[in-house]
């Protein structure tokens, strides 16, 4: 059974909640294995690359007379760092709990996850948005979640206990497809088959 967003959400962010459906990059790249539980997928909002392009075409703009092959390449390199990063998805299937933002983002077995909770986190924790380290694990958010979070706590191929974080405004309804998953799974760090991180 696959659960969706609601697409009558309202929207007030710059991350909006999009309509759940399989796109093809989740159908080639984040298929899990067995079901899909729930899948989540937001996408930057337009005012996020306005904001982006903006900035940086400014900057760019300013040394058009002094480098124009510097200023080209700065705004090709902004206008792919938004393609990039312009879309988080976080599926859960009976076999694993799958995190992208943009390419890049763990597969976590569901037999490896020792926890899953929702949470928050504020923005000074892990200082901005995108694909980001501190000592409290990994984030991957974007703006507009709210300060709302997922919080997996696993273990990878090592046996070393890893935190991934997800900023994200469905995380109960994720917390409660791992919880499912992880009820039709072996105990956690039975089959520690982490991917990707």
């Amino acid at each position: 059974m696959i659960r969706s967003v609601s697409d009558d959400a309202k929207e007030t962010s710059l991350a909006k909640p999009t309509s759940s459906a399989v796109d093809s990059y989740e159908k080639e790249f984040m298929a899990g294995e067995g079901t899909v539980l729930y899948r989540a997928k937001a996408r930057a909002h337009w005012s996020l690359a306005a904001l982006i392009l903006g900035v940086g075409g400014v900057s760019a703009l300013a040394t058009i007379t002094v480098a124009p092959i510097a200023t080209a390449a700065t705004l090709v390199g902004l206008a792919l760092m938004y393609i990039l990063f312009a879309v988080l998805r976080v599926t859960v299937s009976e076999g694993a709990l799958n995190i992208q933002l943009g390419l890049w983002g763990p597969t976590i077995p569901i037999a490896s996850i020792i926890s899953a909770e929702a949470t928050t986190y504020r923005f000074t924790d892990f200082g901005g948005w995108g694909i980001r380290l501190s000592g409290k694990g990994t984030m991957y958010n974007m703006p507009g979640d709210g300060g709302n979070a997922l919080r997996v706590v696993w273990r990878n191929e090592a046996g070393k206990e890893k935190t991934t974080w997800v900023g994200t405004r469905e995380a109960p309804a994720l917390v409660e497809a791992i919880e499912r998953a992880r009820g039709q799974a072996l105990p956690a760090g039975d089959d520690p088959r982490a991917l990707n991180e």
